[in-house]
C-alpha cells in the first residue's frame, strides 16, 4: 500500500490574509481546531499554516503591531460597537433584502437571514450528529450553533467576558462560518 500524504496547501490562508484579515484571524482558530482533530499529520499541517502566515507577514505584522495608529470613527448614524450589532433571531429568519448599512437595532440596512437550503442543512446536520462516527458532521453543527449563539444579544456576556473578541466589531461577521460550515 502507498501511504497517501496529505497536507494543508499554504497559499489560500495567506491569500485570505491578504484580502480579508477580519475573516481571516477569525477562521484561524478553527483552521487549527480542525487541523487537530481530523489530521494525522498535524506537525506537516502546522508547517502548512505557519508557510501561509510567513507568505502574508509583510501585511499581517504591521497590521497586528501598528493598529493603535489608526482610528475608527462613527460616520452618520451608526458605530463600530460590537453591541449595536448583535443580529436578532426574527431577522435569522426572515428580512428584508437591501445594501445599507448595519444599524443598532432590528432596521439594518441589509439581510442576516439564513435561507432555506442552510436552516435545512442545519436541521439534517443536528440529526445526523447523533450518528455513530459523525465526527465531522458534529463539529460543524457545533460550529454553526455557537456562531449563531454568538450572534444574538443573548451572548453579550461572553461579548463582555472575552475582549479579544470585540476587535470583531460586527457580531453578523460571524455569519461568514455558517454557509461554509452546513455545507
Amino acid at each position: 500500500r502507498t501511504r497517501r500524504l496529505s497536507f494543508y496547501h499554504p497559499l489560500p490562508f495567506a491569500l485570505m490574509l491578504l484580502s480579508h484579515n477580519f475573516l481571516s484571524f477569525l477562521f484561524l482558530p478553527v483552521i487549527v481546531i480542525y487541523l487537530l482533530v481530523f489530521y494525522r499529520q498535524r506537525r506537516l499541517q502546522f508547517i502548512s499554516l505557519a508557510l501561509s502566515l510567513l507568505l502574508a507577514a509583510f501585511f499581517v505584522l504591521p497590521m497586528l503591531f501598528e493598529r493603535h495608529y489608526l482610528t475608527s470613527f462613527a460616520a452618520g448614524d451608526f458605530t463600530y460597537l460590537y453591541r449595536d450589532h448583535f443580529v436578532y433571531l426574527s431577522q435569522l429568519f426572515w428580512d428584508t433584502w437591501g445594501h445599507g448599512h448595519s444599524y443598532a437595532g432590528t432596521g439594518d440596512g441589509f439581510s442576516f437571514a439564513l435561507g432555506i437550503a442552510t436552516i435545512s442543512l442545519l436541521a439534517w446536520g443536528i440529526i445526523k450528529s447523533f450518528a455513530p462516527r459523525a465526527h465531522a458532521i458534529r463539529f460543524y453543527t457545533l460550529l454553526t450553533l455557537l456562531c449563531l449563539f454568538l450572534l444574538l444579544p443573548i451572548s453579550t456576556f461572553i461579548w463582555q467576558a472575552f475582549p479579544p473578541l470585540q476587535i470583531i466589531q460586527f457580531p453578523w461577521r460571524l455569519l461568514a462560518f455558517i454557509p461554509l460550515a452546513t455545507a
